[in-house]
């Protein structure tokens, strides 16, 4: 059952200082036995000499934002009003070099709640503006700011917008809940059906479904459209409510169903059994790239979608995700490191503290496993951009783009701060929010 938080979204603390932009020092040539130790350093920051600029496009307003959302061609941005709680502004900025210049503030509009999250979706046409409890919800025009419609009710969250179109779902009783999908631009409801309060909807774009899994086991896939049943059935199965004893996922076009060491695959919507794999680790099941990947028991295992069979396992590893450039990642936590005095008394135990260490990933090729590269401090944000904090200058998180023929790192710029937080790329622009100051956006020197 989703969340009562409307849609899904990564909202994640800012970054602790303003970024701004950059430019890479030029290498000077190394000389004797110096020549291996700096270009040793150098691979743990840069990597490799920079190729273009990082260029700042936008800053917007003076006072940091409550929330933004970037497109290839404008900045949206949220700001608080004088009682937050009841009143916020909504702003689109200029990005292209047209009639209006890069930076114009086209439009404003005030809105009468709590905007803490902007989602703009898949036609561009419309922008949802939400706080990150509160029910109520404005659904906006993107291109002139002018407000469509409200949500107002109880209970109620978007599970997700798609085709100029939005999937309501409110909880109507302990037992009932709703699914409505309404018209993006009027709030016309289009379909609406009752489903199991405990049930949890999964929806794909690329297919034009949603699938319903309940509790109990039932199984029922429509048609985004129209509200249409495309097929239902039982995998047999219950599932009790925070308990994974059985893990029921849904992947594409099937629903696999893991439970006592055997995973069953089922394929939609007629739920018609494909196939079953015994002595298949425990763990959610998702897909990466030409495979299934199992993450569970502290390792990660690569499993043939034609038959369950493991192809690889990675141990030590704790999760795995797709990245939306198709590159497949591997985490797993790492332990805190030494402890240090805070600067404060005497050292004693009440005044220090073991420094925290960010989680530690790895690029892989989902085929076979292998490892093709550790990301130290990298966050994947878009086709072919990586932001890597520096190993040796604190505060500093250097932009790269992969060269597309072999995935080496070219150094365009560099960030003033330690961590990505927050930040969001619409190639060819990435924007990063700030503590203080302004949401800055930059130009990539895409090739």
């Amino acid at each position: 059952m989703p969340d009562t938080v409307p849609l899904i979204d990564l909202d994640a603390p800012p970054p602790p200082a303003p970024p701004v932009a950059r430019i890479p020092r030029p290498r000077l040539r190394p000389v004797l036995v110096g020549a291996f130790l700096a270009a040793a350093l150098l691979s743990l920051t840069a990597s490799v000499p920079s190729r273009g600029e990082l260029r700042e496009v936008l800053a917007a307003g003076t006072d940091a934002a409550a929330a933004y959302k970037l497109s290839p061609d404008a900045l949206f941005t949220a700001t608080f009003g004088r009682n937050p709680s009841v009143e916020a502004g909504i702003h689109r900025y200029a990005l292209s070099n047209g009639p209006e210049g890069p930076g114009k503030e086209l439009w404003a509009t005030k809105v009468p709640q709590l905007v803490q999250v902007l989602t703009l979706d898949d036609t561009g046409t419309l922008l949802l503006a939400r706080s990150a409890s509160d029910p109520r919800m404005t659904l906006l025009d993107a291109a002139t700011g002018t407000i469509l419609w409200r949500v107002t009710g109880a209970n109620t969250s978007v599970v997700t917008t798609a085709a100029g179109k939005v999937l309501l779902r409110t909880e109507l009783t302990q037992t009932t809940a709703e699914l409505r999908l309404a018209d993006g631009r009027t709030g016309t409801t289009i379909w609406r059906r009752s489903i199991d309060a405990l049930s949890d909807p999964h929806n794909y774009r690329a297919t034009g479904r949603i699938v319903v899994l309940g509790l109990d086991g039932h199984v029922t896939t429509l048609r985004f459209a129209d509200g249409s049943v495309l097929g239902e059935g039982d995998l047999g199965v219950r599932r009790k409510p925070d308990t994974t004893d059985v893990i029921v996922d849904a992947a594409g076009d099937r629903v696999y169903v893991t439970e006592m060491g055997a995973l069953t695959a089922y394929r939609l919507p007629g739920l018609v059994l494909e196939w079953q794999a015994r002595k298949i680790p425990y763990g959610a099941v998702t897909t990466c790239g030409p495979m299934l990947c199992v993450a569970g028991n502290n390792e990660v295992s690569g499993l043939d979608p034609a038959d369950g069979s493991v192809r690889w396992t990675a141990p030590g590893w704790s999760g795995v995700s797709q990245r939306s450039d198709g590159t497949v990642i591997l985490y797993r936590p790492t332990p805190d490191g030494p402890v240090v005095n805070s600067g404060v008394g005497s050292g004693v135990d009440d005044h220090e503290r073991r420094v925290a260490r960010p989680p530690e990933y790895a690029a892989i090729d989902p085929r076979t496993g292998a490892v093709l590269r550790l990301l130290a401090e990298v966050d994947w944000t878009a086709q072919g951009l990586q932001l890597r904090a520096d190993l040796r200058i604190a505060g500093r998180t250097w932009v790269q783009l992969l060269d597309p023929a072999d995935g080496v790192p070219h150094t365009v710029g560099s960030l003033d701060t330690a961590r990505s937080y927050g930040c969001q790329v619409a190639l060819p622009y990435l924007a990063c929010p700030t503590v203080t100051g302004p949401t800055t956006v930059w130009r990539l020197p895409l090739p």
